[in-house]
Parts: structure tokens; C-alpha cells; sequence
């Protein structure tokens, strides 16, 4: 090719070794091996955590710089 249709040698060695090397690769396998199937939770409900007395939220006053009343 090089001497016929005047084509670069190196170009041709480099693509030569490009397609060898991608042979030699293992193809990509399928997606969906990858997501499996896992055995199900158990099915009965958990027990509620017992939490200590909630702590209840003073109001506050009307929050400065939010809403501006307009005159």
C-alpha cells in the first residue's frame, strides 16, 4: 500500500497495532450480570426506637430581613 497508493508506512504499523491490540481485549460483558437479584428482608416490622421527651421549639419573633412591609 505504501508504494502503490503512496500511503505512510508508520501510519499503517501504528493502525496495524491498534487492531492486534484491541483483539487481544475482552469484550464488554452484559449489564445485567451485574445487577443480581438478593434475598428479600424479612418481612416483620422492626420495633420503634423509644426516644426520650422531644424538646419542643420556642417561637420566635418575626424574623428580621425576610419579608419587609410595605408602606
Amino acid at each position: 500500500m505504501c508504494g502503490e497508493k503512496q500511503f505512510s508506512e508508520d501510519r499503517i504499523r501504528n493502525g496495524c497495532r491498534k487492531i492486534a491490540k484491541s483483539r487481544q481485549g475482552s469484550t464488554q460483558g452484559r449489564l445485567d450480570s451485574f445487577f443480581t437479584v438478593t434475598g428479600s428482608l424479612s418481612s416483620k416490622r422492626k420495633e420503634p426506637e423509644v426516644k426520650g421527651p422531644a424538646k419542643k421549639k420556642q417561637k420566635t419573633g418575626a424574623t428580621p430581613g425576610k419579608f419587609k412591609k410595605a408602606k
